[in-house]
């Protein structure tokens, strides 16, 4: 492997993706959003959306009875939370709670490898990383040449910053995933970072 010279531009760069990615870091409510424990945190948040409207109800529900853990948790927080009032449920969320009692709750379904809700924001956030270093320094997200890096090489290296190990073919696929999703220009429309 060819390594690749650094240039100013690089170094900025780099410098730039180590600071966004340590902002970030910082920023989750019960911790990093690059761990799991933020990652879940935020899957139910927007799980409980789901509670807004008749719709959504019904469909946070098939997931529960389909299995799913965390619209089984949320659905239970809100039966606990309003049993605990006396207050009346919905009738479909009543329903489902006769068919938690009558014992027609499945298991998660197992799929094999990591847990994708575990990565999920640490994916976005390191997708979001490239596309605002691509957009700032003009650089392409993959693919290196011998006198420029890739954005997605130079996150993978910045990442270090929060004791993270992931090579740029890591996060060359996370871009692949996620980038394509990025609003362009996102960070300029953001403004200055406090």
């Amino acid at each position: 492997m060819t390594k690749l010279l650094a240039t100013r531009e690089q170094v900025e760069a780099l410098a730039f993706a180590r600071d966004l990615i340590a902002r970030f870091h910082r920023s989750g409510d019960i911790g990093s959003p690059f761990e799991a424990a933020e990652s879940r945190a935020f899957i139910r948040n927007w799980l409980r959306i789901g509670m807004l409207t008749t719709r959504t109800r019904m469909e946070l529900i098939e997931f529960a009875l389909a299995g799913f853990d965390d619209a089984q948790t949320i659905l239970a927080d809100v039966i606990l939370d309003a049993r605990s009032k006396g207050e009346r449920l919905p009738p479909e969320i009543e329903s489902y709670e006769m068919k938690v009692i009558a014992g027609e709750l499945r298991r998660p379904p197992h799929q094999g490898g990591p847990d994708k809700r575990n990565e999920f924001t640490r994916n976005v956030l390191i997708a979001m990383v490239v596309a605002a270093v691509a957009e700032r320094f003009k650089l392409k997200p993959t693919g290196s040449s011998a006198r420029r890096r890739s954005a997605c090489s130079i996150v993978a290296e910045a990442l270090s910053a929060i004791n993270m190990r992931l090579g740029s073919k890591a996060v060359e696929s996370i871009w692949k995933v996620h980038g394509p999703k990025i609003p362009p220009r996102w960070f300029s429309a953001m403004g200055p970072l406090p």
